[in-house]
């Protein structure tokens, strides 16, 4: 993922409980939010993810992603860029 800018951590899900197949570790001092990136095929509106996240994480950048038109990438959607 070093292409992305993108970290993946391993971590200990033991004791954690598990919500419709899927386990979810809390962010932490060590674990923190910083940006969400919408998929190019994400049909929620950014407005409304952008909305949800100030509550809690008030300097979360979210943005939109599209497809490159020239390379096999996912690229910032320029159309949507108004800030965090």
């Amino acid at each position: 993922w070093e292409y992305e800018s993108e970290v993946r951590v391993f971590v200990d899900l033991a004791g954690r409980d598990e919500e419709h197949g899927s386990y979810f570790y809390p962010f932490s001092p060590k674990l923190q939010l910083r940006e969400i990136i919408l998929g190019p095929l994400c049909d929620i509106p950014l407005d409304s993810v952008r909305q949800l996240a100030v509550r809690t994480h008030p300097d979360l950048i979210v943005r939109k992603a599209r497809l490159a038109f020239k390379w096999f990438k996912v690229v910032p959607d320029e159309r949507y860029e108004t800030g965090g």
